[in-house]
């Protein structure tokens, strides 16, 4: 961490506050470096987007090429992480009004949420919709 210049002059903090925080950012560090060596604690996230698996890459972004080509519509099923981080991603991508956008205009499918809402009105509503 040497090479990191930060300036401290808007931020209302004190370098020296900063500092003595530096052994335990070193030791969370050197923690998450480990356990991103054992594959069940998940933490694969921390070597990215050096690391990855070029050939599964590959694949997504044909299906997302063959997605985009063939539909109209596209459902994000899931509640909770599921719904939120697919929706933060696709939200964060996309322009904030793309779903009210003409078709042709239009870069991708509309998409729209399922699962966020479990009601039976929601999900009827939502059928019908997509079937015009």
């Amino acid at each position: 961490m040497p090479n990191i210049k930060l300036d401290y002059r808007y931020s209302g903090i004190l370098e020296k506050e900063i500092m003595k925080k530096s052994m335990e950012v070193k030791a969370v560090h050197s923690e998450l470096c480990e356990m991103a060596k054992d594959k069940d604690e998940f933490a694969g996230w921390l070597t990215l987007p050096i690391k990855y698996d070029k050939k599964e890459f590959e694949r997504i972004k044909e299906v997302a090429d063959k997605i985009r080509k063939d539909s109209d519509v596209f459902l994000v099923i899931g509640i909770g992480g599921s719904y939120l981080g697919a929706r933060a991603v696709i939200e964060s991508l996309a322009s904030s009004f793309s779903n009210l956008l003409d078709a042709k205009e239009r870069k991708a499918p509309q998409v729209l949420y399922v699962g966020n809402n479990l009601s039976p009105n929601y999900i009827n509503e939502l059928i019908e919709a997509i079937r015009k």
